[in-house]
């Protein structure tokens, strides 16, 4: 059989594996079988998805933690060679090839191609208490040393703190670009270093830190794919940050990430969507969403007022006030800032017709006028409530002056898509207005 042959029927017993939530010795035996490897040691690099390059790096690795590290190790054609049966494994290797693959030498078998399954379901590493029990029926042909290097393996599976530090910074400094660069540019900037990260987190699967960092970074990519109005990629990505906030048991970011795919929701015109997600996430993560959940509740208040609930709206209103006051201060891109919570006040007011809304859109647009497509949200926010009143004239100006001046970079596909549904909701009361406002948004 061809090596691209083993590659995809190994590829597709891995699937079927993570699916079924094999015990990885019986991933190994069928890829042995149904793959007709040479050997179960080449079964075992081919169930941890390595190349031979791969796996002389681990081995590399797997040294590092003894007293005689080896350099530069393996070669691939070594390692070709064990795989194959044309060449014996030193004590030494075998050592290392079972604290790469996070076992006792005793499973890799007798001869190399032997093979002794495990008995209990594994992770992706050995667990102590695995372990011990199966060193305790091997105690006799593993040696103490042995033991220690397998041991030894989960804490080689570890990302320094170096490294750790290294890449929340690069995740901050993406996120502060998030006000100054246009979302197609910075989803082009941050997808080499999204790239890096995807290894790491496939490579060190149970380091929470990490878990926490890669979430941050999808949900980021995921945010800007809504501010691109790409609202399926938005939500794929949203899912994928949510799943590693899930293994953090990270309940702040698992908050924002649900605020984050009700928002998207929202800007897609779906506010019974926003309404439900909102909801479902209050009754699964209850209160220990901070900041995020003050958001979130800010949200369903939008979303009630567009729906016509003026109660309901008011209600999560004051909610989302409530939280917001006991939630610690961050102004951060995955924080609740004062100034949003007053831009929040001032979406439900114009949309329940409220006499307030004027003087808290002012408060808004006066908070944000660093922020060009902010203002311009707000400003048609206005406009609808000043159509709502009656206000045509005055409405179309207001949309007008809400699009004009504005950077190309400025005029993202969200904010497009905003001023587009007003033109529509324009047009019904004046045909003229709405026609003019065209021509100002095409400039």
């Amino acid at each position: 059989m061809t090596p691209h042959a083993r590659a995809r029927i190994a590829a597709r017993l891995r699937r079927e594996a993570e699916e079924g939530r094999w015990p990885r010795a019986h991933l190994v035996q069928q890829i042995h079988e149904q793959a007709r490897t040479p050997t179960v040691l080449m079964a075992w690099r081919l169930a941890m998805g390595w190349s031979q390059l791969d796996l002389a790096r681990e081995i590399r690795q797997a040294s590092e933690t003894t007293d005689k590290p080896c350099s530069p190790g393996p070669s691939p054609h070594q390692i070709s060679r064990w795989e194959s049966s044309g060449g014996t494994v030193s004590p030494y290797y075998r050592m290392l090839l079972a604290s790469a693959y996070g076992v006792t030498p005793g499973h890799l078998g007798a001869n190399v191609s032997g093979f002794h399954p495990l008995t209990t379901p594994e992770g992706d590493d050995v667990h102590r208490r695995q372990f011990l029990t199966a060193a305790a029926t091997t105690a006799a042909v593993v040696p103490l040393t042995d033991i220690r290097q397998i041991l030894d393996a989960p804490l080689r599976r570890m990302l320094p703190a170096s490294d750790l530090q290294h890449w929340s910074e690069v995740v901050d400094k993406h996120v502060t670009s998030y006000a100054t660069t246009g979302p197609a540019h910075l989803i082009e900037a941050l997808t080499p270093d999204l790239a890096e990260v995807s290894q790491l987190a496939n490579r060190y699967p149970h380091q929470r830190d990490l878990q926490v960092i890669t979430s941050r970074l999808c949900g980021l990519t995921g945010a800007l794919h809504t501010d691109l109005d790409s609202s399926i990629e938005a939500q794929g990505w949203l899912r994928t940050a949510a799943g590693y906030a899930r293994l953090a048991d990270d309940a702040v970011m698992r908050t924002w990430l649900a605020m984050a795919g009700a928002m998207d929701a929202y800007y897609s015109h779906r506010p019974a969507e926003t309404i439900r997600i909102s909801t479902q996430a209050q009754e699964s993560i209850g209160e220990a969403g901070g900041c995020a959940l003050a958001q979130l509740l800010g949200l369903q208040a939008r979303a009630h007022a567009i729906e016509g609930d003026r109660d309901a709206a008011t209600e999560a209103l004051h909610a989302a006030r409530r939280v917001h006051e006991g939630a610690p201060v961050d102004d951060s891109f995955f924080g609740f800032p004062e100034k949003q919570l007053v831009a929040y006040s001032a979406s439900v007011l114009s949309h329940t017709g409220d006499p307030a809304a004027w003087d808290v859109q002012e408060q808004a647009i006066e908070l944000h006028h660093d922020a060009p497509v902010d203002q311009a949200v707000l400003r048609l926010e206005r406009a609808d409530f000043q159509l709502l009143a009656g206000d045509v004239d005055a409405s179309a100006q207001t949309a007008t002056q809400a699009v004009q001046g504005l950077a190309a970079s400025e005029r993202i596909p969200l904010l497009l898509d905003q001023a587009y549904a007003y033109a529509s909701r324009l047009e019904e009361l004046s045909p003229e207005a709405a026609s003019d406002y065209r021509s100002h948004l095409q400039q």
